[in-house]
C-alpha cells in the first residue's frame, strides 16, 4: 500500500510538472492578420513554364 501511494504521488508530481513547464514556455497565440499579396520578381532569367489559363498575367508567375 505504501509504495503504491509513492508511486501516485510521484506520478501526479510529473504531470503537474509538465504542465507547468508547458503553460510556461507555450508560446501566445499570434494575431490575425490580413493575407498579404505576393512580389513577383522580374528578371531571374529566360525560363519558361507555358501553362494555359484565361488570365494571362498567370504565365508572368510560371516564367
Amino acid at each position: 500500500m505504501n509504495r503504491n501511494l509513492w508511486v501516485a504521488v510521484v506520478a501526479i508530481v510529473v504531470v503537474a510538472a509538465g504542465l507547468y513547464l508547458y503553460r510556461r514556455t507555450a508560446e501566445p497565440p499570434l494575431p490575425e492578420l490580413a493575407p498579404v499579396g505576393t512580389n513577383l520578381i522580374e528578371g531571374l532569367g529566360d525560363y519558361s513554364m507555358p501553362v494555359t489559363a484565361k488570365n494571362a498575367d498567370v504565365q508572368r508567375w510560371f516564367d
